[in-house]
Formats: structure tokens, sequence, C-alpha cells
């Protein structure tokens, strides 16, 4: 994110897709890109789709992607149809001249970010032609991805988005049918997690400036860090788990434990071998940390 953020207004959480997710809700000045590349769409574009690279492996759950499609209605896809990210979820179509869609890759701070901009864009359901939005997508090769909001015309809210308030903002799991959404006023917006292929909106249109920034929360960001170096099998698993690790001090015994999704401690014990058995057959079915206390983490699915 841009060092020129005005004001960080509010941070939630939310425990979703087998790991935890940060919204952080901030305000800036929305700049068009430039030197972007234009989408090949035809003049009078509507649901245009096109695959573009990130320029760089984009990681997505336990898979990382080198590309994404985008649709002209304000959401990319992973190329295997399972991670769909919405900057600005709804039917949107060419306006002439005015309207511009692009796409480019920059490096910030050391890190690079796929952005991908529509400009004036109009929506399918207006029946004045007058209305037109603006948004970015932005991802980031450590895993987040942001919606920049751009400045928007629109008078009539039950024309453009029909039965809802607002567009859809939020990210969806095609493998797991599941919903993480933002809704509630568009300033201070609540994550919904949904396990259903369910698309609620915000309660009413974004201002100009706003940025939705979703990023896995520390626990995840460690996990993925760090589960080379701890083998976990098998996983999934059903009775038991066997850890293969290399300890920082052989001769001393390490201790372990293993969380739920709310960080609730619900097995420990000490490892003195490199090599060892876990008995699981206790724990529900679900998806847990394994901890050693050198703050090695590794993802554990328990059938």
């Amino acid at each position: 994110m841009k060092n020129s953020l005005a004001a960080i207004l509010i941070i939630y959480s939310s425990i979703v897709f087998g790991q935890s997710y940060q919204l952080t809700v901030s305000n800036t000045t929305f700049t068009p890109l430039s030197g972007a590349t234009p989408f090949e769409w035809p003049f009078a574009w509507d649901d245009e789709y096109s695959s573009i690279p990130f320029g760089f492996n984009f990681p997505a759950g336990e898979t990382v992607y080198d590309s994404l499609v985008m649709s002209s209605n304000g959401w990319g896809i992973t190329p295997d149809d399972v991670h769909e990210y919405n900057a600005y979820y709804v039917d949107l179509i060419a306006a002439g001249d005015e309207t511009s869609a692009s796409y480019k890759t920059d490096v910030v701070d050391g890190q690079n970010i796929l952005k991908i901009e529509m400009l004036n864009a109009g929506f399918y359901e207006d029946v004045t032609g007058t209305a037109r939005t603006s948004f970015q997508l932005w991802f980031y090769e450590n895993g987040c991805w942001e919606s920049h909001i751009g400045p928007s015309t629109i008078i009539d809210t039950t024309i453009i988005f029909e039965t809802y308030p607002g567009p859809f903002i939020g990210y969806a799991n095609y493998n797991t049918e599941q919903v993480l959404a933002l809704v509630g006023p568009h300033q201070n917006p609540q994550i919904l997690a949904l396990d259903s292929i369910d698309f609620p909106s915000l309660a009413d249109v974004p201002a100009d400036g706003m940025v939705y920034r979703f990023c896995p929360d520390a626990l995840s960001a460690k996990d993925n860090f760090e589960q080379q170096e701890i083998l976990v099998y098998p996983n999934p698993a059903h009775n038991f788990i066997r850890i293969s690790h290399q300890p920082l001090h052989p001769t001393v015994p390490e201790a372990w434990k293993i969380l739920d999704l709310s960080g609730k401690m619900v097995l420990e014990g000490f490892a003195d071998k490199c090599t060892f058995d876990i008995d699981i057959h206790t724990l529900q079915s679900g998806v847990y940390f394994f901890q050693l206390s050198t703050g090695k983490y590794h993802r554990l699915v328990k059938q």
C-alpha cells in the first residue's frame, strides 16, 4: 500500500477457509494507473474474460499461481476456477471512449504487485446510461490482495445493483463453496463468512478512496513460511500423525502443541526424538495447527 495512506479506519479478523484472514479498511487518494497494458476487449465490451500474468508466483491456499482470469464484471479467478477475488462485483459494460480496462505489475518496497484497473465503467442495468464507476484490484506476492475504490456516479442503487444496496466485495472458494464478504456500511464493514456460494453486498456504495485489504494473519503466514521445515503425515489424518523435524537441540526435549482455528490448545506434549507419533483420534474433524516451541508451525487436517 502507498505511503500516502490517509488513515487506518479499522481492522477485523475472520476464521474461514482453514486459515485466518485480516481485513484492513483505509482511505487514500485513488490514482489511475500509468503505463498499463490495455485488456484486449472489444470497444463495446460486455461479459469479457482475459487471462493475464501476475508477473510473479501468487500464493492462494496450498497452491501458487502465475496467472489470473479477469472478468469485466469486477472479479478475477485463478485458472483452476477455485479462488475468486471480487473488487467490485456487479454487471459492468463499456461506456464508450471514456471507459478503459488495463493492468500492470509494479515493484513497491521490494514486493511485486499486480494492479488491475477499470476506469469509468458503465452498468448493464443502468437505463439512463449515465452511471459510472472506477476501481482497482491489487495482488501482492505475499498473498494479500486489495480492492481500491475510485470515483463513481450512481443515482439509483436499486437500478444499478438490482435487489442489493451495493456491490459485492470479497472472496469465494469454489472447492469448499464458501464466501468471505464485506457487509454493512462501506466505511465500517464487517466480514461475513458463509458456507455457501452466496454473494451478499455492502449496505451502500463505497466512497472514492476506500481501500479494503485482505491478508492472511500472522499465524497463517508463519505456517506457510515454516511448513517445509516440519513433516506431518498422513495429512489429512484420521487417528494419528507422524511428526518428522530437525530439533534445535537434539538432546533437549522440545514442547509441542496442537491449536484449533481459534488458537485454543487442544493437545500438547514433548518431543524427544526427530520422528514421533501423536494420537489425534479424540479431535473433531477440522483444520488445526501443529506448533513446536521453537515457533515452527504446520497446518493439519483431521478427517
